[in-house]
């Protein structure tokens, strides 16, 4: 027998042994000796392995669906490319002059306008671009934003926190634009390898 069926059958063992004692008592199970309390931590550690698979194989299966959604795309994308080459000069022809839209039974076509794209050094250009920020502080300072933030990792460690959820700051003062949810501390428990 390989060892993990082995294991398995001893889990189970050990498993019917606690639950022979849950029945056989006919009152709301309490963890109170070290066979309990390593039974729960056995379940547990299995639903954690169960997780694990489950998560394991839908992020599998997201993948390929995922690829073959954009294998659909690339597909269908590269389609309407050819047919937008195709209906261009006919758009174009039926517009010169005219309105802006034709418009036909399955749909209409027209043009708008696309706006340019601008690059820095080959890279396409955002707000947070730092050459950008230097030379527009150089050529129009106003248009520079300055962003506020709190360095709120800091700034907690200095809160004190009363029973009541209220928030005292370093310096004693009652914060009320703020409260605080305190919680029990979370019980870890981790597969011994």
């Amino acid at each position: 027998m390989p060892r993990e069926d082995l294991a398995e059958s001893l889990h189970e063992f050990l498993d019917s042994q606690v639950m022979d004692v849950v029945e056989s008592e006919k009152q709301k199970f309490v963890i109170d000796d070290d066979n309990k309390a390593n039974w729960a931590i056995r379940k547990i550690i299995k639903l954690q392995h169960k997780n694990e698979d489950a998560k394991k194989l839908a992020d599998e299966q997201i993948a390929k669906i995922k690829q073959w959604q954009a294998d659909i795309e690339t597909e269908c994308n590269s389609s309407i490319g050819f047919f937008t080459n195709l209906l261009r000069p006919y758009a174009e022809q039926q517009l010169e002059g005219k309105s802006k839209t034709v418009k036909l039974p399955n749909g209409n076509v027209s043009f708008r306008s696309v706006d340019p794209e601008f690059f820095i050094s080959g890279e396409k250009v955002s707000g947070k671009n730092k050459t950008l920020t230097e030379r527009v502080e150089q050529l129009a300072p106003e248009l520079i934003i300055t962003e506020k933030s709190t360095d709120w990792t800091e700034f907690k460690n200095t809160l004190t926190v009363m029973e009541d959820g209220r928030v005292i700051s370093a310096t004693g003062e009652i914060l009320d634009f703020i409260e605080a949810i305190e919680y029990p501390d979370s019980l870890t428990v981790k597969e011994r390898k």
